[in-house]
């Protein structure tokens, strides 16, 4: 069952909140120290401590961000994840994983259910609220008449252009598809498999194969890719970083060990 909402309010009468942020986690005391805290920065807050409930409640007023534990009682986070994903009117919600559960091969499997981003229990508020604040640019992406909008750079898929402030960015197909991924989705981890199946399925790379010799499963680990196809993404990455980066800018390109990449908004 969903708990009461939290609205901070001040002598003058309540404030708008910030963003209503549901907290999925059956866990009383870090439900606690999410509520206090999440309240305390201005934003509504809805708990609840299972799948089902999280569900229902999203399906009756959709959350702008969702906080998510991967283990709970009865339907897992992942299937909740999943499911989410699935709903058309819930899909694009941002969905934060947070779990115990640290190897690079969880990590993957959370990620290829839909989660956005995952953070290890135990963990620092200001490491949440970064997050948080990364992920809440993805309702407001300034994406007016087809622009994408991160920090200085700014994309239009309809034309192919790309620029950071005054600077045209020189990009082949390859790295503007790998770029116009990432900032669709900002702070976003996308595993390696997932951003060469892209490349793949678009006809600007070869398909990868396994040692064995036949197509990519979807497990979105490394070893899911051959060397050759590691080797090819891997310089599509550098070469992005360079021309992102050449005029002196910051660095908007995250390397996840084991994992994949993101783009992340430096301000």
């Amino acid at each position: 069952m969903a708990g009461p909402s939290d609205n901070i309010g001040d002598q003058n009468g309540p404030k708008r909140s910030l963003a209503r942020i549901m907290v999925v986690e059956d866990e009383p005391s870090l439900v606690t120290l999410l509520r206090y805290n999440l309240s305390k920065e201005g934003y509504e807050v809805v708990v609840c401590g299972d799948g089902d409930s999280a569900l229902s409640e999203a399906l009756e007023q959709a959350p702008d961000l969702i906080l998510l534990d991967w283990m709970l009682p009865g339907r897992s986070g992942i299937n909740v994840c999943k499911t989410l994903r699935a709903h058309p009117t819930l899909k694009r919600v941002p969905i934060l994983m947070v779990t115990a559960r640290g190897d690079s091969e969880d990590v993957v499997k959370g990620l290829k259910a839909g989660a956005d981003a995952y953070i290890r229990k135990p963990f620092a508020m200001s490491e949440l609220f970064h997050l948080i604040r990364q992920h809440l640019r993805i309702l407001d992406p300034r994406r007016s008449r087809g622009t994408l909008v991160l920090d200085d750079l700014v994309m239009k898929p309809s034309s192919s252009e790309a620029r950071r402030g005054v600077r045209d960015l020189n990009l082949g197909e390859p790295e503007r598809v790998l770029l116009q991924t990432m900032v669709e989705r900002p702070g976003r981890i996308f595993p390696r498999q997932e951003l060469y199946a892209k490349l793949a399925s678009k006809g600007l790379v070869a398909r990868a194969h396994n040692g064995g010799g036949d197509s990519q499963n979807d497990s979105g680990s490394d070893g899911d890719l051959d060397p050759a196809a590691q080797r090819k993404l891997d310089s599509l990455i550098r070469n992005l970083r360079k021309e992102l980066t050449k005029g002196g800018e910051a660095d908007l390109l995250r390397s996840v060990r084991g994992i994949g990449f993101a783009v992340e908004s430096q301000s």
